[in-house]
């Protein structure tokens, strides 16, 4: 988890809100992890924008909602 944290920490543009939603997605299940980390790994030039659209296109985002 540290690597992605650091990875995620170079992100250009990135803040602590964006940090908080992205190890919250990733922390509930290991596939959450796999997925987000690959995506990182796959676009380095990836902004935080691109980064949380990801995350917001996967088809378990809507599980952690509150009504």
């Amino acid at each position: 988890m540290e690597e992605f944290i650091d990875r995620l920490n170079k992100i250009d543009g990135a803040y602590d809100s964006f940090m908080a939603a992205v190890l919250t997605y990733v922390k509930k299940k290991k596939e959450r992890f796999e997925i987000v980390n690959a995506y990182i790994i796959d676009h380095p030039n990836a902004s935080t924008s691109d980064i949380l659209g990801f995350i917001s296109f996967q088809p378990d985002f809507y599980e952690d909602a509150v009504y």
